[in-house]
């Protein structure tokens, strides 16, 4: 499926008024069940994956289901402050039998378990994330477990466990590295996949030989809207991720803009220059702040990347966006922002990036005109997520009721 088949695909949803059930109502099922995300899980929450996985959970918990999630991270200090500060902030729930701790955040059990040496980017087993995968699943048995990306300690788990799900790439890179491996992508078989965009899906297709849904990013658009109104202030808006995320690009814009103040949340941005101006707010699970404070967002990825959400996060405070035209970029932007095109040329890029950000400010009716658009984009997108999710959910319910009773030997029938 291309982006234009992706965009048919919604436009005839939500003409049909299917996107216009009761909101927080999404399953039309009257029946319950358990959903567990099991892998790489930042409890603050900054990181994509990690968002759009809670943020999935939180509303199925609003649906009356039961919402775990069985998260995973190196042990490192920082990740150690930041389960114990969350624990203690969130819940005074004891420590779970085996030692462990856990807390609750908006309904969603979240039981965090650091390994040192943890990685998730691997297709050899990480043999203490194993053996935690496998004593959680254990109490999960008639779970429904999401998995993500190239994570083969989680996905070898819930099969071995035998509990029905779904795997999600939120990451095409990670598709190429999980099906260089025979058994990874021999276990993938027995797993229903998704790609978060129809790159992601095309991406799947391409390197597993097998057909992928798409399922896009879940966002919890009530942590993030402002309620503010926008006008264009010079202040342009960037989430640091690493050097994927076009950190080059944002550099060479803080010399190239001398008149722009710079706001990023996440990872710190390298280079002098960009310490001295630009205003670093480190990552945060609670982005108002962030979103209040900027009137631009910048998106210069400089590889194809599944659904970068925060686009969508960035458009539902009506704050127009100039990106990439790369990956999955343009299916969440849908011409209501800015694309224009990666150069292997960095200074030639940034100096496109920099001319349209000029251009921006000094027309502001365009500006108004975007910031609009920008709006109902994200409104569309709301819709068009819950009705994905639950058609999703309904499809992986009544396979893993099929399952259970017998009525059939696996849900792909493998």
């Amino acid at each position: 499926m291309d982006s234009s088949q992706c965009r048919k695909t919604e436009t005839t949803l939500m003409e049909t008024g299917k996107a216009a059930s009761v909101p927080g109502i999404p399953v039309k099922s009257e029946a319950r069940a358990k959903f567990v995300y099991l892998g790489p899980f930042d409890p603050v929450r900054c990181d994509g994956v990690s968002a759009s996985m809670f943020d999935l959970l939180a509303w199925l918990r609003k649906a009356g289901h039961s919402a775990s999630v069985f998260g995973f991270g190196p042990d490192v200090p920082r990740a150690r402050e930041d389960v114990s500060q969350l624990r203690n902030r969130l819940s005074s729930e004891p420590a779970d039998e085996d030692g462990g701790v856990s807390y609750t955040e908006e309904g969603v059990r979240v039981v965090p378990s650091l390994v040192p040496g943890y990685c998730h980017k691997g297709y050899s087993v990480h043999r203490s994330a194993f053996a935690r995968m496998k004593a959680l699943l254990a109490t999960a048995a008639d779970s429904i477990v999401f998995t993500v990306d190239a994570d083969f300690s989680g996905v070898l788990a819930a099969c071995l466990a035998g509990v029905q799900g779904a795997h999600i790439f939120h990451s095409p890179g990670y598709v190429g590295y999980a099906a260089a491996s025979p058994v990874f992508r021999f276990l993938l078989r027995r797993k229903r996949l998704f790609g978060v965009s129809a790159f992601a899906a095309n991406e799947i297709m391409k390197y597993v030989s097998r057909g992928a849904e798409v399922w896009p990013p879940f966002i919890g658009f009530d942590r993030i809207r402002t309620g503010l109104t926008w006008r264009p202030r010079k202040v342009l808006g960037y989430y640091s991720a690493g050097q994927h995320k076009g950190e080059e690009i944002v550099t060479r814009l803080i010399e190239r803009l001398p008149g722009f103040e710079f706001v990023a949340m996440g990872l710190p941005v390298s280079g002098p220059k960009a310490v001295m101006r630009m205003q670093h707010l480190g990552r945060t699970s609670q982005p108002r702040q962030f979103y209040a404070s900027i009137s631009v967002m910048l998106v210069p990825s400089i590889v194809g990347e599944g659904f970068p959400r925060v686009a969508l996060e960035a458009m539902s405070n009506g704050i127009p966006v100039v990106a990439s035209r790369i990956g999955g970029l343009p299916e969440a932007v849908e011409g209501a922002g800015i694309l224009l095109d990666v150069d292997e040329d960095r200074a030639k890029m940034a100096e496109g990036f920099a001319q349209a950000i000029e251009h921006l400010f000094s027309h502001e009716a365009e500006f108004q005109n975007l910031s609009t658009r920008s709006l109902r984009r994200a409104e569309r997108y709301d819709h068009f997520q819950k009705e994905q999710a639950e058609e999703h959910v309904e499809m992986l319910m009544r396979e893993s009721t099929a399952v259970h009773d017998g009525n059939t030997e696996h849900p792909q029938h493998l």
